[in-house]
């Protein structure tokens, strides 16, 4: 696991005090102590720079004043090792080049998530990646190993471990916490329902997904009653199944 710094200064650059606040949030989900800087636009962003100094910039490119690329210009001028990030909804070929040029290789681009993120802070801050236990309990192998495959997010170090009916689930679950289990309803020994309910008894604040390929109203009313924290259909996508993982993040 990398060595963190001590405390870390970044600023925060956007012409919108929603959107500074919104990735001042998701910067905060790392275990790093930061100091955040702030400004409204280009041109304050040069000042704010040159008396602050931040190890790290996240930069808009569209600002009143002066924008993104000329203030990304500007700041090289007066340091050109320090970390520059990119956020914009404007990006294109002609505008990556610009950057390039400036040596200015990331770039996130609007609406963004917490994973896209992260590989920007294990390079610049040497983040080290949150370990997330996952338990994936169905009978099918094939369903575990895609489901197994489906979990992998850049921001996560994902361990997971696997159980092909209720019982083994249950006695996985027992010998140490997971951060995420994901649970078929209908598997032999011990069902799925029953399995959620035990697991609660045990650790009521465990996050548990339900999955399975019976879409009835009597099936979801059971599961959600039974502590469910969410319910997934088969066949499920990697959007689905990485959602429930950014949620947990």
């Amino acid at each position: 696991m990398a060595q963190l710094p001590q405390k870390l200064k970044v600023l925060l650059v956007d012409d919108t005090r929603m959107a500074r606040a919104l990735l001042r949030q998701a910067l905060q989900t790392f275990p790093i102590d930061f100091t955040f800087i702030e400004a409204g636009d280009g041109q304050e962003a040069i000042e704010v720079f040159n008396s602050e100094r931040p190890a790290l910039i996240f930069i808009d490119l569209e600002m009143p004043r002066k924008n993104g690329l000329q203030a990304v210009a500007d700041i090289r001028k007066l340091c050109p090792a320090v970390g520059i990030v990119v956020v914009s909804s404007r990006v294109n070929d002609k505008i990556r080049e610009v950057l390039k040029s400036q040596n200015v290789e990331d770039v996130i681009e609007k609406p963004y998530k917490i994973s896209d993120i992260s590989p920007i802070m294990v390079k610049h801050a040497g983040a080290p990646l949150k370990r997330v236990n996952i338990l994936i309990a169905d009978d099918s192998k094939t369903m575990r190993e895609v489901l197994a495959s489906l979990c992998r997010l850049p921001s996560l170090d994902i361990v997971v471990t696997t159980a092909d009916d209720g019982e083994k689930a249950l006695i996985e679950f027992r010998t140490r916490p997971f951060d995420m289990v994901f649970l078929d309803v209908n598997m032999p020994k011990i069902d799925g329902i029953k399995v959620l309910q035990m697991m609660k008894k045990v650790r009521p604040g465990s996050r548990v997904i339900m999955l399975t390929s019976d879409r009835t109203e009597a099936t979801i009313r059971a599961a959600v009653n039974a502590g469910a924290n969410g319910y997934v259909a088969k066949p499920f996508t990697i959007e689905q199944i990485q959602g429930c993982l950014e949620k947990l993040v």
